[in-house]
């Protein structure tokens, strides 16, 4: 049986003001994703990475989510959505594939972190990726903004549960 973790938001203020400021039966661009970045009160780090901080699981937790703009040869777009959880040399592994493998939002994915040119450490993350053209942002709902949201839970309760004991809410 499949697990939900969190509830959803209601997050309709931002749905509401992407879905005045869209055209109607308009498929998605990465333009779209960075207004509704701002709506959420998010930032552009690049021109192809933008972040959201979400509230977590427990009133006093908050997720960063990272959106990135990837495209494969010629021209398919990709949204990627990323959230990490715990450092891949402090949890185990086969705990968090299982323990993920039953969530409804996303997949295991290893973030490498680098210093000086080579890779010193990494993070264990939820990752999801969908085709940008996929995305219908006129939805009043704006569902890919409470997706965001959802998906934001899941990996604070994910961090909550496997990130080390005692450690504060850190990503």
């Amino acid at each position: 049986m499949m697990s939900f973790i969190g509830s959803a938001p209601t997050s309709e203020c931002c749905a509401t003001q992407l879905h005045l400021q869209l055209p109607e039966n308009l498929m998605a661009t990465w333009k779209d994703i960075n207004r509704l970045v701002d709506l959420m009160g998010g930032s552009h780090l690049s021109d192809t990475m933008d972040q959201v901080v979400v509230s977590g699981s427990e009133p006093d937790r908050k997720q960063k989510i990272f959106i990135a703009y990837e495209v494969m040869k010629p021209d398919f777009e990709f949204v990627k959505v990323m959230s990490a959880f715990a450092m891949v040399d402090l949890v185990n592994v086969e705990a968090v594939v299982r323990r993920v493998g039953r969530l409804q939002v996303g997949c295991v994915s290893y973030q490498y972190v680098y210093e000086n040119g080579r890779e010193v450490d990494g993070f264990v993350t939820l990752a999801s990726t969908t085709p940008l053209a996929s995305l219908d942002l006129t939805d009043g709902q704006a569902h890919f903004g409470i997706y965001l949201n959802v998906f934001g839970r899941a990996a604070d309760t994910l961090e909550a549960e496997f990130a080390e004991p005692g450690r504060p809410d850190f990503f």
